[in-house]
């Protein structure tokens, strides 16, 4: 039991201070709904604030234009990155009134909560890789090999500076994929039929966050084999 309160405890604190470390690394978080970011975002704002793909969907007009001779615009992202985002924006937009900010998906509300959706998505792909790492190797060199990625590697750069762009997402995605095949494929595993359910989402989604991504559906493949 005092373990686990201890792991809860860390767990809270390093969730503080990478929420600090975001914060002082985005000294003006209301310019991360831009350009590229805005592209993997847009779905949200359009869809469920402003009832379709209307220019009024976007700030960054140079950017996500409107398709010729149409008044509506669109975006050349799919909308697996979006997906991802929509409980933090759907909880930013549920407390943008009480708060005295505007609804309407561009406001620094939705952008903090942004930035939280990052860090949650980098922890829980960390936990997830943990646990795969963990069923083979030490904790030692768990820990050594999360610690080398997060700090070796632009996952750091992608958590605290550019929180909306889709490498995080992609990332909690693959961990989690590589972590459910390692649960199927185990003969040990009761919940089988659940983790082939979770398998099929994940697949999905990595595909949407960037359809390109369907190439780490080898791995799985190669497990089986």
């Amino acid at each position: 039991m005092k373990k686990r309160w201890l792991s809860v405890l860390l767990v809270l604190a390093s969730t503080i201070l990478l929420i600090l470390l975001s914060f002082n690394a985005n000294k003006y978080p209301d310019k991360l709904i831009w350009t590229d970011m805005e592209g993997y975002y847009v779905y949200l704002p359009a869809t469920f604030i402003y009832g379709g793909f209307k220019k009024e969907a976007v700030r960054d007009t140079n950017y996500i234009k409107a398709w010729p001779g149409t008044d509506k615009i669109y975006t050349k992202y799919t909308s697996g990155v979006a997906i991802l985002e929509a409980p933090f924006f759907f909880t930013a937009h549920i407390l943008s009134y009480p708060l005295g900010y505007p609804s309407d998906g561009h406001s620094l509300i939705y952008c903090y909560f942004l930035m939280f959706a990052a860090i949650f998505y980098m922890l829980a792909g960390m936990y997830l890789l943990w646990r795969s790492i963990q069923a083979y190797y030490s904790n030692t060199a768990a820990l050594v090999s999360l610690a080398s990625l997060f700090l070796g590697t632009n996952m750091y750069y992608y958590t605290m500076f550019q929180p909306l762009m889709s490498h995080i997402y992609s990332f909690f995605i693959f961990a989690a994929v590589i972590y459910l095949t390692d649960k199927i494929i185990a003969p040990r595993e009761k919940n089988s039929s659940r983790c082939f359910l979770l398998f099929g989402l994940s697949a999905g989604i990595m595909v949407l966050i960037r359809p390109t991504s369907a190439i780490v559906l080898l791995y799985p493949l190669y497990q089986w084999s």
